[in-house]
């Protein structure tokens, strides 16, 4: 309904963690080199041209274009009113975006030079709060626009130093380098040096698919990358503009708030909707003649065909060659069909592609998405461990996990949750997959600002599993999956194994689009808190035996620019000792002195945590049958 948050496409979400919602750009500065080719593997998900499109096609809706400025400052002012802690637009959060947006648009154009970056960092050092705010009440844009300038600058003189006809003529050497240019994390210090630069770029891009074609055709190759990496650089600077400066002030408000622009909200949509007609194909990096086919989603439509598998190259969607396309316009032309997808594809053989052939992939509505959920079982101490292993929650998670705790003539002897890596989901899913363990009362508590809490119960009080349960933990444990594993601990209905602690996200975002005239804006709009009255906010879910170390340099929700600190404890819950078995407690001291030690070996693949908590599990489980 419009004007009302989108609560029907992501009901009480939660952010799928911070791999997937923290955008980079607010990160790190990776080397110009490095993010001057991930640019060709970024979605644009740019519309095609109806014109290029052939019959059968269907030409998606027309796309409202970037916010305008006065968009730009309204868009702001509804993130700070929802906002879970922010209630006003301070001076201190007008310095924050001022800073992340210089710091944004340094990290994103790989094209500055030395000169470039030092007028970027200066013009933000001198532009005060003060005069930010006063833009916003007269709804202008200045500052913004000023670096803008400075970086489409930089990028025509980066166009001037390669000539379409120079470039195409010889830029690159006539014969292959004796290694790969050198990468360097430093900026270049003047145009002569971001020309060598951009230069060693293409002949590395070059020299680098040496192997699937021969130097003349891969020089030819790495000439055609550079002209698209700056024919590309220029329509994303097109695009964005304004949107820069709504990202710059949600991150401002703490790390998961931002805002996508039309097309990236579009892309979401595809991303979160699992009732999307799917191909299953995974693209990869451009090749000469087109893209190949990286990984094919098991049980898809592209996975089932015989014609097609991994390391082919597509050459053309319909009648439309993709040779010098990049992965998010090759996306558009595949969801221009909405049923039959056809496309030219050639296999390589040795040095060059093989002849074309022409496949159709008919799009399928996958009814189950259980992908994200795997199980196994162990057989350990003549004890069976069912393993199950999540590593997304989408909107059918749970039922998947219920239908791997009835596989199996008898229940299980013990369960292993596996959470490592799964960054959450679904608030809802993530209430639901506690719930199988639970009979019923409270799995976690919602807060927002100048509102009532909400308590989210288990929906379905007749728990699938009564046995014991372990969940295996690690540092990129996040979100809705902190709340599985700390609502599971804090009931003391399970043990948490695996690092010491998880990441630390104890927060939730809603969207809003229908109140917006571009894009999508997502705002924390609140922190959960556990049964027991604590939040996983900063300080994560602790293990109650710690049996794998933290990997070193690991980024957690604290080490993130703004993140919000973590709040007071909240009042435990009533009905939080329902469920709580009382054998965990007196089988923990006894289990935690043999944590460390595995029976197994620990040859090179060995999951070592993953055997530990198996074997844990089995313990468990055979304490319990002596009772």
């Amino acid at each position: 309904m419009a004007g009302s948050p989108r609560f029907g496409l992501l009901s009480r979400v939660l952010e799928f963690g911070a791999r997937a919602h923290y955008r980079g750009a607010f990160m790190i500065h990776a080397s110009p080199l490095r993010l001057a080719l991930a640019l060709f593997a970024l979605p644009t998900t740019l519309a095609a041209s109806p014109a290029s499109l052939p019959a059968g096609a269907v030409t998606a809706a027309p796309v409202r274009g970037p916010p305008s400025c006065a968009d730009a400052w309204a868009m702001i002012d509804l993130a700070v009113a929802r906002h879970v802690v922010h209630d006003r637009l301070t001076p201190e959060l007008a310095t924050r975006a001022r800073d992340l947006l210089a710091d944004a648009l340094i990290a994103d154009h790989p094209w500055l030079t030395a000169e470039d970056i030092a007028a970027i960092k200066g013009r933000a050092s001198t532009t005060t709060a003060a005069a930010l705010l006063a833009e916003r009440t007269a709804g202008r844009c200045d500052h913004l626009q000023a670096q803008l300038s400075t970086v489409r600058s930089a990028l025509a003189r980066a166009a001037d130093l390669f000539p379409t006809s120079e470039l195409l003529a010889g830029t690159l050497p006539a014969e292959p380098p004796e290694e790969e240019p050198q990468q360097t994390d430093e900026p270049p210090e003047d145009a002569g040096a971001l020309r060598t630069l951009l230069a060693g770029d293409a002949l590395g891009e070059a020299w680098r698919v040496r192997g699937s074609a021969s130097w003349p055709v891969a020089r030819a190759f790495g000439a055609r990358r550079a002209l698209r990496w700056l024919d590309l650089s220029r329509r994303r600077l097109a695009g964005r503009g304004a949107a820069d400066l709504v990202n710059a002030f949600a991150h401002a408000l703490d790390p998961h708030s931002r805002y996508e622009t039309e097309e990236e909200a579009d892309q979401s949509d595809r991303e979160l909707n699992p009732q999307a007609g799917l191909l299953g194909l995974e693209l990869g990096d451009p090749v000469p003649g087109g893209l190949p086919v990286a990984g094919l989603h098991p049980g898809s439509p592209a996975a089932r065909h015989r014609g097609l598998r991994v390391g082919d190259v597509i050459t053309k969607v319909g009648a439309t060659p993709i040779a010098d396309l990049d992965a998010g316009e090759v996306s558009s032309l595949l969801d221009a069909y909405e049923e039959a997808v056809p496309l030219t594809v050639a296999r390589p053989s040795g040095h060059r592609l093989g002849p074309p052939r022409r496949i159709q992939l008919v799009r399928q509505v996958l009814q189950d998405r259980n992908m994200s959920v795997t199980a196994t079982s162990r057989i350990e101490r003549g004890l069976r461990v069912l393993v199950t292993r999540v590593d997304e929650v989408d909107q059918d998670t749970a039922e998947a996990v219920e239908r791997a705790l009835h596989l199996g003539r008898r229940p299980p002897d013990a369960v292993v949750l596996d959470l490592r890596g799964c960054t959450g989901g679904y608030l809802s899913t993530s209430a639901a997959i506690a719930g199988l363990f639970l009979t019923g009362g409270p799995v976690v508590s919602v807060h927002r600002r100048g509102a009532p809490d909400e308590v989210v119960y288990d929906p379905a009080p007749e728990r699938a599993y009564a046995g014991p349960v372990l969940v295996l933990v690690d540092e990129e444990t996040a979100s809705g999956c902190e709340i599985v594993a700390g609502a599971l601990r804090a009931r003391g209905r399970a043990l948490v194994v695996g690092t010491e602690r998880t990441f630390g996200k104890g927060t939730m975002q809603d969207v809003f689009d229908g109140e917006l005239p571009t894009g999508a804006l997502y705002v924390t709009t609140a922190l959960f808190f556990l049964p027991d009255g604590s939040s996983p906010q900063g300080a994560g879910v602790q293990a109650d035996l710690v049996i794998a170390p933290a990997t070193e340099g690991a980024a957690t929700e604290s080490s993130l620019p703004w993140a919000l600190p973590s709040p007071a404890p909240a009042m435990p819950l009533d009905g939080c000792d329902v469920d709580r078995d009382p054998t965990l407690a007196e089988a923990l001291e006894r289990l935690g002195a043999t944590a460390r030690e595995s029976r197994r070996s620990r040859r090179a693949g060995t999951d070592l945590a993953l055997v530990r908590t198996t074997e844990l599990a089995a313990r468990l489980a055979a304490e319990r049958r002596k009772r």
